[in-house]
């Protein structure tokens, strides 16, 4: 299974989901991490409401861990099947086990932001 978390550091969960930097992707089987990597958001400046980009990057990944998302990429990926979890943990390691773990509730539409982060550009 291929596990997808927002990052801009490598090392924390990013707050802002498709303005991240980069996407740490993790290869996980049985409970255990088999590989990781980070793939660069090449799509960061992208148009609002246009993540063709981000699910190109995407592709692949099994599940999405992440702090918040708005409802457009939200749709987006429940329409490309990658069911989508929320994380309280600011840091990827304690992220990446709650979801091995089955710590993590997946996000539904009534949890999502709503994009007001792109009226303040802070999320």
């Amino acid at each position: 299974m291929k596990v997808a978390i927002p990052t801009n550091d490598g090392k924390t969960v990013a707050d802002h989901f498709g303005r991240a930097r980069c996407f740490w992707i993790a290869e996980v089987d049985k409970g255990v991490v088999l590989s990781e990597q980070l793939l660069e958001n090449s799509d960061i400046d992208h148009g609002h409401g246009d993540h063709r980009g981000l699910l190109e990057i995407l592709k692949g990944v099994d599940i999405v861990v992440c702090a918040n998302l708005g409802m457009r990429i939200y749709s987006d990926l429940v329409s490309s099947g990658i069911p989508i979890y929320m994380t309280g943990s600011g840091e990827i390691g304690q992220s990446i086990q709650d979801i091995l773990q089955g710590n993590l509730r997946k996000i539904e539409e009534t949890s999502l932001c709503g994009g007001k982060h792109h009226e303040t550009d802070r999320h």
